[in-house]
């Protein structure tokens, strides 16, 4: 964000400039079969024993990417990727995807994934395919990635970072895209009902 210069009183001229921008994408999506990524997720569960990477609880999937036969469980959403990521706003256009790993998570009662965040790519995100109605259901918090500005800096602080986190919630059919290198976590699932995401890291040109 670039605001206009403005003067004090015609002599003094002031730019105020904000630096060190961090895209959050939100992204809501309705032609998603969710219904089908809910079976291809319990079908996944059933032979794919998961790994545990930020997750405490829940069920992680392995990772899977494009030469995966498994890829195929994500194309209902993986296959809406060619027309989101060019109409990003960036310059030049995202044009290709390089790389992409991706995979499944399945939180129940009390499932969180610990402050975290993903390595060797550009993009990361999360899908949301069943969520429980109940809003404890799992919390996405992200971390300002410029946390030395809060020590002791109590005036910038209360005018204009106000905080070191942001909580977005989850919701069926919406989609976070992210830098790889911003720092998150996902509260505890208060409910008894599951929590179905896919997550995905992108490399892109």
């Amino acid at each position: 964000m670039q605001l206009p210069p403005y003067e004090i009183n015609g002599k003094y001229k002031i730019e105020n400039q904000f630096l060190f921008h961090t895209a959050l994408f939100q992204i809501e999506l309705d032609d998603v079969d969710n219904k089908i990524l809910t079976e291809n997720a319990y079908k996944l569960y059933e032979v794919d024993k998961g790994i545990n990477v930020s997750n405490s609880g829940g069920w992680h999937s392995n990772f899977y990417t494009f030469d995966d036969e498994r890829f195929k469980y994500f194309e209902p959403l993986t296959s809406k990727f060619e027309y989101i990521l060019p109409e990003l706003p960036f310059y030049p256009n995202i044009s290709k995807i390089n790389k992409m790993n991706i995979w499944f998570n399945l939180n129940r009662r009390d499932n969180t994934h610990k402050r975290h965040y993903h390595i060797n790519s550009d993009f990361s995100g999360v899908y949301y395919v069943k969520v429980p109605k109940d809003e404890e259901c799992g919390k996405i918090i992200f971390f300002d990635p410029r946390q030395a500005i809060s020590y002791g800096n109590c005036f910038y602080m209360s005018r204009y970072h106000r905080t070191l986190d942001v909580i977005r919630m989850p919701i069926e059919g919406t989609m976070f895209i992210f830098p790889s290198g911003l720092e998150h976590e996902v509260l505890p699932n208060s409910t008894d009902e599951d929590r179905i995401s896919i997550s995905f890291n992108l490399k892109v040109e």
